[in-house]
């Protein structure tokens, strides 16, 4: 068996129920877009800029654009529930939206809420929702409504009271600074600014390596100076602040001119610098980046993930990705701001992605767009 194989058999369902995950994607998105006509030359008609259903949507204004967007914690709720601490869980929710919208050059303003349960439980709705005001605060919108559903029947996980929990998200955003790739030019700096961690996404295949080296008590199992799911359980970097002040937010000066911000999440690098990239066929070179937090190639090794696939996979430690003509500015307020940053490469002609991975391999990857 390949070692490609083996990878993705540890998904739920195999390779044919990430097709049909894939496909159920883009027909969800193309409902979506189908539905803009019924706002066409009325205030609110839709702008598509992403191509999926829970990135950001703009939503054209005489001032600017709205910017919706929604998104998830996923699986890593499993690894709080089996915890017992789900504090740190609305850190993922609200970098995944917020940080979305901040990196088309919106500026997050407000969101709500969709908590499913299978039980209401006001210990574990307390715990959640005392970290949503803390995420809330350091992503500086406002949670403006929400709902919590008992679904009893709907609902399971691993604890009494398992839950999912969604978020949906509104910015605003001036045309003139919209982040839409179509700045972008060759020879331009891209700048990496680090994660610390997993994030919330590619959690599905790191749990099931887990399971499968350690068994179902993997969670437990001791893991640079912590345990396995302390260590997957590592909240997200909000970095939406950084990165508004950064390009100027709605209504203030710039720190640099950003030509483009990657948010690293599903897809890794590759899936999500190419979307941006597509719009001018320009390609990267990146050869600088971050070394990746030790749990990724731990998780390479155990479960015979190549270079190639982990950088599609996994953020590998990079949690944003920004291009720029003005390193040194974007550099300085970095450190300004306590962020890590370093210079990891530049634009280049050709269509092709390719990096010089700190992976296992330490291979050169390529990645047509």
């Amino acid at each position: 068996m390949s070692k490609s194989s083996q990878r993705r058999i540890r998904y739920p369902g195999g390779e044919a129920a990430q097709n049909a995950g894939d496909l159920c994607s883009q027909i969800a998105y193309r409902a979506a877009t189908a539905t803009f006509a019924f706002r066409k030359g009325r205030f609110g008609e839709p702008v598509s800029f992403s191509d999926g259903t829970s990135g950001p949507i703009c939503i054209d204004n005489a001032d600017g654009y709205l910017v919706k967007n929604s998104d998830g914690v996923g699986s890593k709720v499993l690894i709080a529930q089996r915890l017992g601490r789900h504090k740190s869980v609305a850190h993922d929710l609200i970098a995944m939206v917020a940080d979305d919208a901040a990196a088309i050059g919106a500026e997050p303003f407000a969101a709500t809420n969709s908590l499913d349960v299978a039980v209401a439980d006001p210990k574990l709705v307390t715990e959640l929702f005392t970290g949503l005001i803390d995420s809330c605060r350091i992503a500086r919108i406002a949670m403006v409504g929400g709902e919590i559903a008992q679904l009893p029947e709907q609902v399971c996980g691993y604890s009494d009271a398992p839950y999912i929990w969604n978020a949906d998200l509104v910015g605003i955003a001036a045309k003139e600074k919209l982040l839409d790739g179509t700045r972008i030019k060759p020879e331009s700096t891209i700048i990496a600014v680090a994660g610390h961690g997993i994030r919330s996404n590619g959690l599905t295949l790191a749990q099931a390596i887990l399971k499968e080296r350690f068994g179902v008590d993997w969670i437990q199992q001791p893991f640079c100076s912590t345990t396995w799911g302390e260590k997957l359980l590592t909240p997200s970097l909000i970095l939406t602040p950084f990165l508004v002040d950064l390009w100027s937010g709605y209504h203030s000066e710039p720190r640099a001119q950003i030509e483009g911000i990657v948010h690293i999440t599903g897809g890794g690098i590759p899936g999500n610098l190419a979307r941006l990239l597509r719009k001018t066929g320009l390609g990267a070179e990146i050869d600088n980046l971050f070394a990746p937090q030790p749990e990724f190639p731990a998780l390479q090794k155990w479960g015979e993930i190549s270079d190639k696939e982990a950088y599609t996979v996994w953020n590998m430690g990079q949690a944003h990705l920004i291009i720029t003509d003005e390193p040194e500015a974007v550099l300085a307020f970095a450190h300004e701001q306590g962020v890590k940053a370093q210079t990891a490469g530049r634009i280049s002609v050709g269509g092709v992605i390719r990096i010089r991975s700190k992976g296992i391999e330490k291979a050169l990857l390529e990645y047509p767009l």
